[in-house]
């Protein structure tokens, strides 16, 4: 059976890129497709763009909304899909021709609830490998637990998997509304409730970074704080339900790790010793930091070096 497939794209001020995603999209050669691109108050020509491809494919629907961020605009998206399957995109980016076709035959194989794969990004006109899962098999089905054993645990883009609905709907999985990197909670609820993960060893995806993204005006310093504050407060409360010997829990701990990072970092508005301090003062000393900490100071010393050398 020729299962639909609904692809859920938010799309704010990509009037120059989203004409090459969208014919990604169409010119996959798999056809029973639902296209559901929702304009996130887009205040250039992407909606007359999004209107004018969905007068010429039944396909697309197209839903308008007020400025509202990524993940109002997901949730939406997931609200009107009526596909058996679920994929998110992003409206500046490439999906290779084959991937859904091949991605609903991994699934129908092996009825996984959650299929993960590669991609690359392009830099400086060079298209170069992004993400990579290493470790992982082809054709073996992942627990929560095997699956945590053999991936990096940073693998958070949403656009790296694809969803079985039922698995999504089923255990109330959406996007934290109101936030900014709201892709760090739903990567951990997905591997919270998954039970069978697999992974094709292909990237079918090219990431290309834009300055400006669907989070529109959303997109400030003290939003990014006040988000990723809000991201380790429910961190917490997902880890006062794990047993601090599983996997699961090292994690979650893990994650709280890197949001609390980005904090400091963010709170010292660019100053190492401001962050340092402020990390100091709010008691997040632990190994990671350190680590994260000795990596940021090398870092920006190198980058010393090159402007000394040049």
């Amino acid at each position: 059976m020729i299962e639909k497939v609904s692809i859920i794209i938010p799309a704010y001020n990509v009037e120059r890129e989203i004409e090459e995603s969208i014919d990604s999209i169409l010119e996959q050669t798999y056809d029973n497709l639902e296209i559901i691109i929702i304009n996130d108050g887009s205040i250039d020509n992407t909606f007359s763009i999004i209107k004018r491809y969905a007068s010429s494919d039944n396909r697309i629907k197209v839903i308008n909304q007020e400025n509202s961020g990524q993940s109002v605009a997901r949730n939406k998206g997931l609200n009107e899909a009526t596909g058996k399957y679920i994929y998110f995109f992003d409206a500046d980016d490439f999906l290779q021709k084959e991937a859904i076709f091949e991605l609903v035959n991994k699934m129908q194989q092996f009825d996984a609830d959650m299929i993960t794969f590669d991609a690359n990004v392009l830099k400086s006109k060079r298209i170069i490998p992004y993400i990579n899962h290493k470790k992982m098999r082809e054709n073996t089905v992942y627990s929560r637990t095997s699956f945590l054993k053999h991936t990096r645990w940073n693998n958070t883009p949403v656009w790296i998997y694809f969803y079985k609905k039922d698995f999504l709907i089923n255990n109330n999985i959406s996007f934290l509304q109101n936030i900014i990197y709201e892709d760090n909670l739903f990567y951990i609820d997905t591997i919270s409730n998954a039970s069978s993960i697999v992974y094709i060893n292909r990237p079918f995806f090219l990431y290309k970074k834009r300055i400006n993204s669907t989070m529109g005006n959303l997109y400030n310093v003290n939003f990014k704080i006040k988000s990723f504050c809000i991201v380790t407060n429910e961190i917490d409360i997902r880890q006062n339900n794990q047993k601090n010997e599983d996997i699961f829990y090292d994690f979650l701990n893990y994650r709280k790790n890197v949001a609390n990072a980005n904090i400091i970092n963010l709170r010292g508005n660019g100053s190492i010793i401001k962050s340092f301090i402020f990390m100091l003062k709010n008691n997040l000393t632990n190994k990671f930091m350190l680590f994260y900490f000795v990596k940021l100071f090398l870092k920006r010393l190198v980058s010393l070096f090159k402007r000394v050398a040049s």
